[in-house]
């Protein structure tokens, strides 16, 4: 030691230094702090994932194939019920569950067909169109319609003396898919086109207007999902100045879908869940 200088021991640094690594403990001699086991957790399992990286890959892929060969898929077990995406703890869901078992059908209809002629209804297509109405509100079994009509008839004080809209509500069984109750209600306005002869036969309501919505989407999404693959495929290929990391994400991204929706199809089908065309992965 110099006058006014204190010059440090080297050999009594060195001596503290290796005694606080060999007993884990630093130079207030406290113990190691709690989160460094749970480090060492997680660095193994890190360690495992990485060690069988290669058996992991085949195993989803594996998974993939088989789910995709034998289970469901989601698209299979669409409903025709707005309501799905309700609780179903929902008072509307419930006096309309109520109404159906009541009267075999709803009360309010979600699928309206119109048929209309500009220069009015003959009397014998209004009566066709009755005769075709009642006789399909008569059958019986899956295919059975419940048809209420109604038409503009004129006053006696009206302009025009002959009927130009002819107005059905239909009552179709609930536990049809969208596209089942769309087909018969295609069917069913086809088949009153040619029995009042009318120029437009036409079906909506609020089902066949949430499915037109449905597929104008289903339409123009395909344009956007290939807009945001060129974009991630593009970034991906910048940042890391290859293709492989790119493309190695988008196939995790396509086994990632199909374990989705078969997943979702098996699910809606063990425990007889329907799901909208809205909820369906994209």
């Amino acid at each position: 030691m110099t006058a006014g200088r204190w010059t440090p021991n080297i050999a009594t640094l060195g001596r503290a230094k290796r005694t606080s690594v060999t007993d884990g403990r630093g130079s207030s001699g406290s113990p190691p702090p709690e989160g460094k086991p749970e480090r060492s957790f997680w660095t193994l399992t890190a360690r495992l994932v990485i060690w069988l990286r290669f058996p992991i890959l085949l195993a989803w892929i594996a998974a993939t194939v088989l789910a995709t060969a034998h289970l469901p898929s989601a698209f299979d077990s669409e409903s025709d019920q707005l309501g799905s995406l309700l609780p179903s703890s929902s008072t509307a869901l419930e006096v309309e569950s109520r109404a159906i078992k009541t009267f075999g059908t709803p009360l309010l209809s979600r699928t309206i067909v119109i048929a209309h002629q500009p220069g009015g209804f003959l009397a014998a297509g209004i009566e066709a169109a009755s005769r075709f109405i009642a006789t399909t509100d008569q059958q019986e079994g899956g295919d059975a319609i419940r048809a209420v009509p109604l038409v503009d008839a004129p006053g006696l004080l009206a302009a025009r003396r002959t009927a130009t809209t002819l107005v059905v509500y239909l009552y179709i069984d609930p536990s049809l898919s969208e596209s089942e109750s769309q087909d018969r209600a295609e069917r069913f306005a086809s088949d009153l086109k040619r029995a009042t002869g009318a120029d437009a036969t036409e079906v909506t309501g609020a089902l066949p207007a949430t499915r037109a919505e449905t597929t104008v989407t289903n339409t123009y999404i395909v344009w956007v999902e290939l807009a945001t693959v060129l974009l991630v495929v593009g970034i991906l290929a910048f940042y890391f100045r290859s293709l492989g990391v790119p493309l190695l994400g988008m196939a995790s991204v396509g086994i990632a879908y199909l374990c989705t929706d078969r997943v979702l199809g098996w699910v809606a089908q063990r425990f007889g869940m329907r799901s909208p065309s809205r909820c369906l992965p994209a």
